[in-house]
C-alpha cells in the first residue's frame, strides 16, 4: 500500500480514461434500496470531523439514494470490524488496507480519500526532532508517552514497535480521538501522538483555536495513504461495493474528487495531484 491525501485538472482525461468493469457489476442494476450500517470513528454531527472523507460520503450518498441508504454509527474500530464480522450489511468507513483486513472485508476498488503521510504530533518545546523515528523514545521517558487510537492500523513498522514496547504508548479507545489527544498533548500528559496532519488541523479548527504544536514527519514512512470501504463478506457486502465501485469508476466523480482532494491539501497539492492521477484511480 502506499500512501495519503484528497488534486490538477488539465491532463485528467488522459490519466482516467479507461478503467475495466468491476466484479460483480451486474448487481447494481437491482432497484431494491439497500440499508447500509456504516461504522467510523467520527463524531457524524460534526462536519468538520474528517471533512474530506464525510464530503465525499455525501456526493455517493446522494448519487446512490435509490440504491443505497448509510445509517452511521460512531464507534471505534475494534466495534466496527466486529459488526463488519458479524453482520450481513455492514461497513468500516475509510479503512487502511492489509492482508489481514482482506481476510475478513471486501474492499472497495476505488480509496475514499487519499491523504498525506501520518505525522508525530508534539509540542514545539518537546525533545524531539524530525525526522522522528522511535529511537528517539528511551526509558528514561515515562510510560504512556505516545498517544495512539485504539486498533487503528498505522503501518507495519508503527504497529510492530507498539506491539514490542507497550509501556511507551498511551491507547485512546473514544472516538474524540484528536481533540483528546491534543488536549492530553497541551496538559502535558503525554509527549506526542501520531496522527494525519489534516486530521490535527480540523480538530484545531472545530476546538476553536490554534496549539502551540509541530507536526513532524516520521522516517520511513509512506507518501500517501488511502483509505477505502470495507464491507461484510456477504452477498449483500458484496452488493454495496459493486454499487460504491460503479458510481466511483464514473470519469465525473473522480475529476471532483481529485479537485476536492487539490482543494483539502493545498501544500501538497502538485505530488497529490501527480499521485492520484498516476496512481490511484489508473491502478485500482
Amino acid at each position: 500500500m502506499k500512501s495519503m491525501a484528497f488534486l490538477v485538472g488539465v491532463l485528467l482525461s488522459v490519466s482516467l480514461l479507461i478503467i475495466p468493469p468491476v466484479h460483480g457489476e451486474e448487481s447494481v442494476q437491482n432497484d431494491e434500496i439497500m440499508k447500509v450500517e456504516l461504522y467510523a470513528g467520527l463524531d457524524w454531527n460534526n462536519p468538520n470531523d474528517d471533512l474530506l472523507s464525510q464530503t465525499i460520503l455525501n456526493k455517493l450518498e446522494s448519487s446512490l439514494k435509490k440504491k443505497l441508504q448509510f445509517h452511521r454509527v460512531a464507534s471505534t474500530h475494534s466495534r466496527g470490524w466486529r459488526h463488519v464480522a458479524q453482520d450481513s450489511n455492514s461497513c468500516v468507513f475509510n479503512s487502511l488496507k492489509n492482508t489481514q483486513r482482506l481476510e475478513r472485508a471486501i474492499f472497495s476498488r476505488y480509496p475514499i480519500s487519499v491523504s498525506p503521510a501520518l505525522r508525530f504530533v508534539t509540542s514545539k518545546r518537546s525533545i524531539f526532532e524530525a525526522p522522528f523515528s522511535f529511537e528517539q523514545l528511551d526509558h528514561q521517558i515515562h510510560q504512556k508517552a505516545v498517544g495512539l487510537v485504539d486498533k487503528r492500523f498505522y503501518s507495519s513498522s508503527i504497529n510492530q514497535f507498539k506491539l514490542n514496547n507497550p509501556d511507551f504508548f498511551y491507547i485512546h479507545k473514544s472516538v474524540d480521538r484528536t481533540e483528546r489527544l491534543l488536549g492530553m498533548l497541551t496538559k502535558g500528559r503525554i509527549m506526542g501522538f501520531i496522527d494525519f496532519g489534516e486530521s490535527v488541523n480540523q480538530a484545531m479548527l472545530s476546538m476553536g483555536h490554534q496549539m502551540d504544536i509541530r507536526m513532524l514527519e516520521i522516517a520511513n514512512e509512506q507518501e500517501f495513504m488511502e483509505g477505502f470501504f470495507a464491507c461484510s463478506k456477504t452477498p449483500e457486502g458484496r452488493k454495496i461495493i459493486d454499487l460504491l465501485n460503479h458510481e466511483m469508476k464514473k470519469k465525473s466523480f473522480q475529476q471532483w474528487a481529485i479537485g476536492l482532494h487539490r482543494q483539502y491539501f493545498k501544500q501538497f497539492e502538485t505530488q497529490l495531484t501527480n499521485y492520484l492521477k498516476a496512481d490511484v484511480f489508473t491502478s485500482h
